[in-house]
């Protein structure tokens, strides 16, 4: 999305398989470390409007933040650099925030509140479309009979392109959980997915099979 916007956006991924799946994207994907000082310095840090650190590790996204709010302290600015981490933990918020992040965003919560959406719509159905954006949320139900049962999310992505898609939440056992790429699918799991609407039925097939 702010790819489609106009912005330059630039990634930094220490994943060189997932550096390849998204070499595709209108952006400049990096090979490296967002904790690394060094390598942002080399990526212009200083000139750029917001950093935005998402991985699944609070660590990281925390150290990446403040090593770039460092970086550009002296530096020469219209505006302060905006700064956006991910937490998994609802508890990390506010301690992110009294360390000067600038804003927080969580998952977690936004699949707890969707849950609670869904729990407080009678017939609601699995697809919600975005005003504004061009994308889906999908609730899939996973049976015994998935293609994907007893595989990872890193095996699934590898079984069909998942470059416009994010699985967001996983739900077993009335447990809302962040996944991560070894995070494997069990009957009667449920995933939150968001993905481009021209994406969906495939999406769904990759995860239900044909229909």
């Amino acid at each position: 999305m702010l790819i489609e916007a106009g912005n330059d956006v630039t990634l930094v991924e220490k994943d060189e398989r997932r550096v390849r799946e998204v070499s595709s994207l209108d952006a400049f994907v990096f090979h490296g470390s967002g904790t690394n000082p060094a390598q942002l310095q080399s990526l212009n840090v200083e000139t750029a409007d917001a950093i935005v650190a998402v991985t699944g590790d609070e660590a990281v996204n925390l150290t990446s933040c403040l090593v770039a709010k460092r970086l550009v302290a002296d530096a020469k600015r219209e505006r302060p650099l905006m700064t956006i981490a991910r937490v998994s933990s609802l508890e990390m918020e506010k301690p992110f925030l009294e360390l000067g992040i600038d804003r927080v965003i969580s998952p977690e919560k936004a699949a707890a509140e969707y849950i609670s959406r869904l729990i407080r719509s009678p017939g609601v159905v699995d697809v919600a479309g975005l005003t504004g954006v061009r994308g889906e949320m999908l609730e899939l139900h996973i049976d015994a009979k998935s293609p994907v049962v007893g595989k990872t999310l890193a095996q699934v992505s590898a079984m069909g392109d998942m470059s416009h898609a994010t699985v967001f939440a996983v739900v077993e056992d009335g447990e809302t959980v962040i996944p991560h790429g070894d995070t494997t699918m069990r009957p009667n799991m449920t995933v939150l997915i968001f993905c481009k609407t021209e994406e969906s039925n495939k999406v769904r097939k990759l995860f239900l099979g044909p229909t």
